[in-house]
């Protein structure tokens, strides 16, 4: 038997992709209107940020409903409190887009806001964090060396 909640998880994982998607395609878009320099791929970033803008609005209000509403378990906790945090690195992704268009210098932000989804997906999925953990130093890791 399905618990209603499951279905309201559903939802808010398309709309996690859908805004994923929305964002991919800004950045996207953005780097291209300004390598061949058109303007009205420019302009169009610009305006379908406001598409991301509600969807994030959206996600947060399905996220604090079902946070009051459903008493969520622990694995459901876990990805609604994830969802939280994606939803908003997916929209400072989609301003960063608007960013390169405006400024054209921002392209390490979206790196980093994509590594910042990735922890969290990694939580999400091991239960486990991996922010600010140091890869071990082995000579391996540090090169070639020369002896001067």
């Amino acid at each position: 038997m399905e618990r209603h909640i499951d279905q309201v998880l559903e939802t808010l994982k398309q709309a996690l992709v859908e805004m994923a998607t929305l964002a991919e395609m800004a950045i996207g878009n953005a780097v291209h209107a300004l390598l061949v320099r058109d303007i009205e791929m420019a302009e169009a970033v610009i305006r379908e940020d406001d598409a991301i803008n509600r969807l994030e609005v959206a996600i947060d209000e399905q996220c604090l409903r079902m946070l009051a509403l459903s008493q969520p378990e622990a694995s459901d906790l876990r990805f609604i409190a994830m969802a939280l945090k994606i939803n908003n690195d997916l929209e400072r992704i989609g301003d960063q887009a608007v960013n390169l268009i405006l400024v054209s210098r921002h392209p390490e932000r979206v790196a980093d806001h994509a590594t910042s989804i990735a922890e969290d997906v990694m939580y999400l999925v091991e239960g486990q964090h991996i922010k600010h953990h140091r890869l071990p130093v082995t000579h391996e890791s540090l090169g070639p060396t020369s002896d001067v």
